[in-house]
């Protein structure tokens, strides 16, 4: 390893320590000099922080690089690591992605598709995501013009559930016409 190599790298573990937050501009320089220079590094440097990392500004960095990445091994790991976060760090990560890379590759449009379709399994799951994270969830399918999943107009909260969400009315709506209630 050559001396230039290892200042590279070196500046790229220091930069994980001193973070500006919410400033994914100044975060994303180093790791596009990064991953320009050293491409085997940084998708080893990315799998790491995310399993021991803290920053959840560099993760998002890492993870929207990785998706828009020539190649294929990146733009796997970046698959699979998206479906670890939380709905607003995705939607924060396809923002970055639109603003700083200027593209969504089909890769990533798949990657956030499969983790909506995976929430949507789970309804219980869902509607807990779904009460937090209402604008990003709202966001993600709108930006990426993924169409929700069917919900059955006669389906049950579950018992679980149904606690947390009594408070909140429930609106069939199919083909412009309101069931249950007076327009």
């Amino acid at each position: 390893m050559n001396l230039l190599e290892r200042d590279l790298r070196l500046e790229m573990l220091n930069s994980l320590l001193t973070t500006p937050h919410r400033q994914l501009e100044k975060v994303a320089e180093i790791h596009k000099l990064i991953v320009e220079l050293d491409p085997i590094f940084y998708g080893h440097l990315a799998v790491w922080y995310q399993r021991q990392g803290d920053v959840r500004d560099h993760k998002e960095v890492f993870v929207g690089n990785l998706l828009t990445s020539a190649l294929t091994e990146h733009r796997d790991a970046g698959f699979m690591m998206l479906q670890e976060f939380a709905p607003y760090e995705v939607s924060r990560i396809v923002d970055f992605m639109k603003q700083h890379q200027n593209k969504v590759p089909r890769s990533a449009r798949t990657a956030v598709t499969r983790y909506l379709k995976s929430r949507e399994k789970n309804a219980q799951f869902f509607d807990r995501a779904a009460l937090r994270n209402r604008k990003a969830m709202k966001h993600l399918y709108a930006t990426l013009h993924v169409k929700p999943g069917e919900r059955k107009v006669g389906d049950p909260v579950p018992k679980q559930s149904a606690g947390r969400l009594s408070g909140i009315r429930f609106e069939a709506v199919s083909q412009g016409e309101n069931s249950g209630g007076t327009s």
